[in-house]
């Protein structure tokens, strides 16, 4: 069996626990004999593919203002733009679109998908595959991913995070398979109606 699996980034660009788990997933899958195949961002617009302890790893240049992960301090004026393009992210679904056609995946199996947009689970599920999602943050409730205010947690979602979020809980009901993390994380995205049609 092939496996896909779909998240912001991997190695050697990893600056948090989703990369990780990803990786431990994609090796361990190799190590039962299945062939893993992982999808990530990178800086700059070039497409390429190189492979990372025997997983091929497609790295799909971010199309958006500028590269979240820089030492650098991002502009704060256009953070609400960037988060606005990465509710609907064509080029990179596109891109997916061209990765899924050439490996042609058994299963996919998508986990933090900034950069990427839920317009990915679009291309999955057009193509008849399975689809299993993780839930590492509160990415699909929380353009900023945390729930996290005013050096608070956000008891419910904000206004401001509403329109960035509705497309993404629509989206959530291509899902066949969804955990999460926690069982926290998973039932404060069930409280908000994503997953519904998920069994």
């Amino acid at each position: 069996m092939k496996v896909l699996y779909i998240n912001t980034l991997y190695a050697p660009y990893a600056v948090g626990g989703a990369e990780r788990v990803v990786q431990t997933l994609a090796e361990g899958a190799i190590e039962a004999g299945h062939e893993a195949v992982v999808v990530a961002t990178v800086p700059g617009k070039a497409i390429s593919a190189a492979w990372v302890n025997g997983t091929k790893v497609h790295y799909v240049g971010l199309r958006n203002l500028y590269w979240p992960f820089s030492e650098r301090r991002n502009p704060t004026a256009l953070k609400p733009l960037w988060h606005a393009l990465d509710t609907r992210q064509y080029w990179m679904a596109s891109a997916v679109d061209r990765i899924l056609d050439t490996e042609r995946p058994d299963l996919v199996h998508t986990h933090s998908l900034s950069g990427f947009s839920t317009l990915v689970w679009r291309s999955v599920k057009q193509r008849g595959l399975p689809l299993v999602h993780t839930l590492h943050d509160y990415y699909l409730l929380c353009p900023k991913a945390t729930m996290f205010r005013a050096n608070k947690n956000c008891r419910r979602q904000c206004i401001r995070c509403s329109p960035y979020a509705l497309l993404r809980r629509h989206g959530s009901n291509l899902v066949d398979e969804v955990t999460g993390v926690s069982k926290f994380v998973l039932e404060r995205h069930l409280s908000h109606h994503y997953f519904h049609a998920t069994p």
